[in-house]
């Protein structure tokens, strides 16, 4: 049995869980937020066929996702909020585009998905082709394959919290 985290995405029982709410499993078994664990499910699609009240996603794992791992038809996310069209090969090289009046050059891009200088432009998720039928549907994702992992932004007092006392900082 392997560890997988997954989402669920609807549910009509309002007791077990609700859209959004993230399980965990260890060794095919839910792990509960009091450390308990029940069940016993190898996949995700083990977990739907089980549950026919509730719909789960499976999470996946952190991992590196390269330029050259793009493909056509891809959709891309960025930093800021743009949601554009991975296009392999055009007239003007690979770019990524939203069929309107805003596209970049792959080129612009390093090996892993960021830009410079401005982060904001930087690729943070990655989705695959719904369908043969969607490429022209800028707003359309399929499944999400990689989602860059964020540094949490904290303050003074919420690192202080963590710590549990007072510190300085002093840089290296």
């Amino acid at each position: 049995m392997s560890d997988f985290k997954v989402r669920c995405v609807e549910s009509t029982s309002l007791i077990r869980c609700k859209p959004g709410d993230v399980f965990e499993f260890k060794n095919g078994r839910t792990v509960w937020n009091n450390g308990m664990q029940s069940g016993c499910y190898s996949n995700v699609e083990k977990l739907n066929s089980c549950n026919l009240d509730t719909v789960f996603e499976l999470i996946p794992e952190p991992q590196q996702f390269t330029k050259d791992m793009l493909k056509t038809g891809m959709r891309v996310e960025l930093r800021n909020g743009f949601k554009l069209v991975v296009m392999l090969d055009t007239e003007k090289g690979d770019i990524i585009a939203n069929y309107e009046e805003v596209w970049m050059p792959l080129k612009d891009y390093s090996c892993d998905l960021s830009c410079k200088p401005d982060s904001g432009w930087s690729i943070s998720k990655v989705f695959s082709m719904a369908s043969e039928y969607s490429v022209t549907k800028a707003g359309y994702r399929g499944q999400l394959l990689w989602q860059r992992p964020e540094i949490p932004k904290m303050t003074h007092k919420e690192l202080e919290s963590i710590v549990g006392h007072e510190f300085k900082y002093v840089k290296e």
